[in-house]
């Protein structure tokens, strides 16, 4: 899928998946990364009883910071 908004193309998928994998190598467990990519486990346990603590919010707020600054090189 290619966006197209004022001479911008951006492919989402890959835009997704680098969001993913950087913040999987930067050590952000995976259920966090698939709640912030919308996706929720099958695991009556994921669904109903993880919440992750409040310190991760900052972990990838970082993460995303650094990601950026990669991007922008």
């Amino acid at each position: 899928m290619v966006v197209r908004h004022s001479k911008l193309n951006m492919r989402i998928k890959y835009c997704r998946k680098i969001f993913a994998s950087y913040l999987r190598q930067s050590g952000i467990e995976p259920e966090i990364i698939d709640m912030l990519s919308g996706r929720v486990g099958k695991s009556i346990f994921l669904r109903h009883y993880y919440r992750p603590s409040l310190s991760y919010k900052d972990k990838v707020l970082q993460c995303l910071n650094e990601l950026k600054k990669e991007v922008e090189k």
